[in-house]
């Protein structure tokens, strides 16, 4: 063999030396349950341990930690026998770490943070977060259960719950504001006791940065029916989306104090199927484009309140059931809406506010005093 053809039968060896060896995902275990698998005790341990895309699957037990998760990854909790409920706690000290939202600059008290992710998801399932802690009062800040920071990904039948302390507590906060737009999914999950918010998004509309689907929830602020006002349920600021199917209540306010806003939202959302109870507003479409459809609305001083333009409202079921309760509302700033075969029943007013040109027929009135008020 002539040394021509020996450098050419070398090439592929070299080549091969040369190449990088490919990352291998693990699915690994924290707890005890799982002892075929490797196993951490606890789960920042575990986060952090493994490569891109791994699955991390939680025992049931009680982990008080501050977990952050900066690359791809799965999150689940197992059943082990007769129990199946890990659960995230604050550690002793409290909440000690944070990070800054880049939204507001606020400084954001987290206990599962996904941060940096961009496109590659981090799934979340099966696990609870427990925020009960007698320091959250002293915060100069947010508190969130679950936080994703310019990340996607999807959060599937989780609790948060007990967010709460200094006024500002989140049970989940989602947040984009990098290219390219997130996308966040939560589904059959609940979120109770907190103090500011059960579900918060924050982004930017134009251009889109984020895109939320919020599905199938229970979010009740107070399983108690009773403490201080919260600020609202759901909460979708500069993200656009589906809200579906949730469950969004709070407790009635004393006469003159806010109750909130069960469901929020900007442009281009479609909110369907929703059943709302004993907010201030039961749901308000804050911009243009957006189509809520056949949701449930009751004990609310606005059933539906609509700010903007070229938004469909149709087939909805709005039961004020207060004195001075309205089914629709224009806010004197909505105009070139079509609301329609809609039905309210039992408020001082059926329809008010009326604002520039808006289709308000056909629609039905049940025990309204007054069907439609006067232009503002």
């Amino acid at each position: 063999m002539n040394m021509a053809s020996v450098r050419a039968s070398l090439i592929p060896v070299v080549a091969i030396l040369f190449l990088a060896p490919a990352a291998v995902t693990q699915t690994v275990a924290v707890g005890a349950c799982l002892p075929h698998l490797k196993t951490y005790s606890t789960i920042s341990q575990a986060v952090v341990s493994v490569s891109a895309g791994s699955t991390i699957l939680i025992c049931p037990g009680t982990y008080p930690e501050q977990v952050t998760i900066s690359q791809p990854l799965t999150l689940r909790g197992v059943q082990a026998g007769n129990a199946a409920n890990p659960t995230v706690t604050v550690p002793p000290g409290g909440l000690t770490k944070s990070v800054i939202a880049p939204a507001n600059g606020a400084a954001m008290f987290f206990q599962i943070l996904v941060q940096g992710t961009e496109s590659g998801l981090v799934n979340i399932s099966n696990l609870a977060v427990n925020g009960n802690s007698s320091a959250n009062g002293n915060l100069d800040g947010w508190i969130e259960g679950i936080y994703y920071q310019n990340s996607s990904g999807t959060v599937t039948n989780v609790a948060t719950y007990r967010q709460k302390g200094n006024g500002n507590g989140f049970g989940i906060f989602l947040e984009g504001t990098t290219a390219p737009a997130k996308t966040v999914s939560v589904a059959n999950s609940t979120v109770h006791d907190f103090d500011a918010e059960g579900i918060r998004t924050n982004g930017r509309v134009v251009p889109p940065s984020m895109t939320v689907n919020i599905t199938s929830n229970s979010v009740i602020s107070s399983t108690s029916f009773s403490g201080t006002p919260v600020y609202g349920g759901i909460d979708v600021q500069g993200s656009t989306g589906s809200i579906l199917y949730n469950r969004v209540i709070t407790h009635p306010a004393p006469a003159g104090v806010s109750a909130g806003v069960g469901i929020a939202f900007p442009a281009n959302s479609t909110v369907t199927g929703n059943t709302v109870e004993n907010f201030t507003v039961g749901i308000w479409s804050l911009g243009t484009s957006n189509t809520i459809k056949s949701n449930q609305v009751s004990l609310a001083g606005s059933a539906i309140v609509i700010s903007a333009s070229n938004n469909l409202v149709e087939n909805n079921l709005l039961f004020p059931n207060l004195k001075d309760g309205a089914g629709i509302s224009f806010n004197c700033t909505g105009t070139g809406n079509t609301v329609i075969h809609n039905l309210v029943n039992d408020a001082l007013w059926g329809i008010v506010d009326i604002h520039g040109t808006n289709t308000v027929t056909p629609n039905s009135f049940s025990n309204v005093k007054n069907v439609i008020s006067g232009p503002c």
